[in-house]
């Protein structure tokens, strides 16, 4: 896990990139018509591209805040202060570290203010309700349209042709 944590707080802009390259091919896909054929169909293929867009986003901006902190450095706290904030504490870090960090919702005052931007732990919780919701949008446009395909063969065109499934 904090190898993880450390990747994404070293990464975030890379992952940044792919969250933009999925928003791209997401206009690009409704503004260019190609809506896609097969059982998939358009919206399930736009509802997935703008999921994985907002996941990306989500862990890119978590990333961002995540290395604003000094939870990541793997010294003591009196080294960490000297190492982000030398504006206030010197060389020799502060006299005395209080505070607290947390990983969720992301905090860190053990150097005095806090150190991560007030956006965004708000902007990683909308985009992690938006990411759950364009999952469950896309999930179930799929699921109803399997089931209306289904209805429609189990019957047969015929059937569906001539009325006589009433």
């Amino acid at each position: 896990m904090y190898i993880l944590l450390v990747l994404m707080a070293w990464a975030w802009p890379l992952i940044a990139v792919v969250a933009a390259a999925f928003v791209v091919w997401w206009l690009v896909r409704v503004g260019g018509g190609q809506d896609g054929q097969g059982t998939s169909g358009p919206l399930s293929r736009r509802g997935w591209l703008l999921s994985a867009g907002t996941a990306s986003a989500d862990a890119a901006f978590y990333g961002y805040g995540l290395a604003q902190t000094t939870s990541l450095s793997m010294t003591d706290a009196v080294a960490r202060c000297a190492i982000v904030r030398p504006d206030l504490h010197g060389v020799d870090g502060p006299a005395h570290v209080g505070g607290s960090e947390s990983l969720w919702p992301l905090h860190d005052t053990t150097c005095g203010p806090e150190l991560v931007p007030a956006f965004v732990n708000p902007l990683v919780a909308g985009l992690a309700v938006l990411c759950v919701a364009f999952t469950a949008l896309t999930s179930w446009a799929k699921i109803s349209r399997a089931a209306r395909a289904s209805a429609g063969h189990i019957l047969g065109p015929t059937a569906w042709a001539s009325g006589s499934f009433v």
